[in-house]
C-alpha cells in the first residue's frame, strides 16, 4: 500500500465551516463528512502525485511525531476514505 497514489473523488467538495472545522461533501451521494485535524492534514496532501510514503514524510516533518504511528494513521484513514470514495486511486 505504500506506493499507492490517490486523488480526490470526483464528486467531493470541501468547506471550512468554522476556523477549526472542515466538512467534505459528496455531491453524488449527498453525504457530508466532518473531518478532524488529522483527516484534514492527510487530505490536504492528496494530489494525485504523492504516494503514501511521501505523505508520511511530509506529516512527520510537520508534526515531529513517530513515523510509524503516522504511517499507521495515514493507511487507516486512506482505507476509510477509499471505502466511501472520498479518495480514489490515481
Amino acid at each position: 500500500m505504500n506506493n499507492l497514489i490517490y486523488r480526490m473523488g470526483e464528486n467531493i467538495v470541501f468547506r471550512n465551516t468554522r476556523p477549526d472545522l472542515v466538512m467534505a461533501f459528496d455531491k453524488g451521494s449527498g453525504v457530508m463528512y466532518e473531518l478532524n485535524d488529522t483527516a484534514t492534514s492527510v487530505l490536504k496532501l492528496i494530489d494525485g502525485h504523492r504516494d503514501i510514503d511521501s505523505i508520511v514524510t511530509a506529516l512527520t516533518e510537520e508534526f515531529e511525531a513517530d513515523p510509524e504511528q503516522i504511517r499507521a494513521d495515514v493507511v487507516h484513514l486512506l482505507q476509510r476514505f477509499a471505502e466511501v470514495s472520498l479518495v480514489v486511486p490515481a
